[in-house]
Order: structure tokens, then sequence, then C-alpha cells
């Protein structure tokens, strides 16, 4: 993923917000394309309703489901990605939304289990059985060391006793 903007005001009630585009912003972008934006160090789309350019480095964007200035303000200051076709080959070629991994084995140190939801909130969490039992994990990147897209299997290094809270 690359920067190609950053949220610097929001801009009425309705959830706008003032966009200011770096170099690396698409002059061909289409509001079909999400952007991402990093919260909680979970990487998530974002969908524009309305972009409009205000001169060449700044723009006026509603993203979906954001309709009020309270939402609109807890994407000041973030910065915002995209992904591009013609990217190098990486990590970021093909995109695994948290979402997408519901009937993923999942594998820690000394557990298996099997995703059953991702239930998204403010505090979103992977909602896993293992043990017959459903155990809630925080959905954020840095506990995952692994993702095989190939065999759907997710590789978590969770804190110490995480796992234990639910299976004891």
């Amino acid at each position: 993923m690359i920067e190609v903007a950053q949220v610097s005001k929001t801009f009425g009630s309705k959830g706008e917000l003032i966009v200011n585009l770096f170099d690396t912003f698409p002059s061909d972008f289409s509001i079909e394309e999400p952007m991402f934006v990093i919260m909680d160090e979970l990487t998530v789309p974002l969908f524009c309703d309305k972009f409009e350019l205000r001169g060449q480095s700044r723009a006026l964007v509603v993203f979906s489901d954001m309709n009020s200035e309270k939402r609109a303000s807890e994407f000041v200051g973030h910065k915002l990605f995209m992904t591009f076709d013609d990217e190098a080959d990486g990590d970021d070629d093909s995109l695994i939304y948290f979402e997408d991994l519901a009937g993923w084995s999942v594998k820690t140190d000394e557990y298996t289990g099997i995703v059953e939801e991702f239930i998204d909130g403010d505090n979103p969490l992977l909602k896993i059985m293992v043990n017959e039992r459903e155990v809630f994990i925080p959905a954020v990147d840095k506990f995952i060391v692994d993702v095989d897209e190939d065999n759907k299997i997710l590789t978590l290094d969770l804190p110490d006793g995480l796992l234990e809270l639910y299976l004891e």
C-alpha cells in the first residue's frame, strides 16, 4: 500500500472531510476504488460516497457510513493509503480482510480452532471456536504471524493467558 493522502479536518456536520492529497494520489482516481486507513492497528477499507477536488492538492471527501461530524473527526490526522495493480510483488498484492476469515483454521503455539465470524465494532473481534468453546480475540494485525491463503490457515501469536481465560 502507498500513502496517498492525509485527513486534515472535518468540514460541515454530515461527515465531510478535507483531505490533503500527496503527489502519489492517482490522477485517475475513481470512487469505486477503496482507500485504506490504519486505525487501532487495523487496516480499514474506506469507500467514497463523494469526492470533489478542491484545487490540485486538496479534496472534499465523504466516506460511506460516515454521517456525522463526530464520526468524521475520528479520522482527522490519519493517513490514507491505496493499492495499485502495478505495485511490485509483495505482501500487498492481495488483501485479506478480517471479514473474509470466517471458516479459516486458526493456529497458536498450543491451540487450534476455527474462525466463526468477524464482529465489527469499536473493538473489532474474531469469534473463534476452540475446544468446543467460543473465544473472542481482538482483531488486530499485531497478533497475526502468518496468513496461508492457499490452505486458509491463520497463525496467531497471542498474549500469554488470553486463550486460557476462556478455556479453563
